[in-house]
């Protein structure tokens, strides 16, 4: 799905949240926003899902804008954090419940959940006994990423994935991301901190500041200190790589 960012302006008060003039992710690109904290990654997410108006502008996907139609919702699937979860269900419950609000039948969603019981699971089968209100911070992350992906989206919004997995998690949330976007051609729109897992999943990188997008980088063939660079650059260089 082709997503576009066209004079778009969210603000806080004084505080400028987002201010993208234009951006164009192509259909199938898994595309990462980097930054400090309150550079405006989540904001951008939250936009594009339509959760949040902006002040001036608009998200288009497929050429559609977001706030005036509904039918992007049956092929997006996101998680940003534990507030998309129902802490009184069990994760089987709530897989059924999502599952079904996509249209999918008892057995497509198990054989759906099945393909990710590598990722979580208690020895070899899911934690379905509890509820997900008392799951550690990790398992409710899966629940939320595997609720996400299970719908093999077109569209998939994730805001810091890797952010409460454990080595062997970020890992496989690795491989889910790139069968995604092979197999069924999904585009990606994530962010996080950890720019190490941004290069290996993305092709694109946005790095943004104060609300905008001040890098858009291609990701593939680039080197991760090259990335590092552009935070810190290193003695003699400006954060583009540039001789000061």
């Amino acid at each position: 799905m082709e997503i576009r960012l066209a004079d778009l302006l969210k603000t806080y008060g004084p505080v400028t949240a987002v201010d993208i003039p234009n951006l164009l992710i192509k259909p199938g690109q898994v595309f990462g926003l980097v930054g400090v904290n309150g550079a405006g990654k989540t904001t951008v997410l939250r936009l594009v899902l339509d959760l949040v108006q902006p002040d001036r502008g608009a998200v288009y996907i497929n050429g559609a804008n977001v706030a005036g139609m509904s039918d992007w919702k049956k092929f997006t699937g996101s998680y940003l954090d534990e507030s998309f979860l129902f802490p009184f269900l069990s994760p089987g419950e709530y897989f059924q419940f999502v599952g079904n609000l996509y249209g999918l039948s008892s057995a497509e969603i198990e054989n759906a959940v099945a393909s990710y019981h590598p990722f979580y699971s208690l020895n070899g089968k899911l934690e379905n006994q509890k509820l997900i209100r008392d799951l550690s911070s990790g398992n409710k992350q899966k629940v939320g990423l595997i609720t996400a992906m299970m719908i093999r989206p077109k569209l998939l919004i994730l805001d810091e994935p890797f952010a409460s997995l454990d080595p062997l998690g970020q890992k496989q949330l690795k491989e889910y991301l790139h069968s995604l976007q092979s197999e069924y051609g999904t585009t990606v729109v994530l962010s996080s901190h950890n720019l190490y897992h941004v290069k290996d999943v993305c092709d694109r990188i946005g790095i943004m500041d104060q609300g905008r997008i001040i890098h858009d980088i291609d990701s593939r063939g680039m080197a991760l200190e090259d990335l590092y660079d552009y935070f810190q650059p290193a003695p003699g260089k400006d954060r583009k790589g540039g001789v000061t």
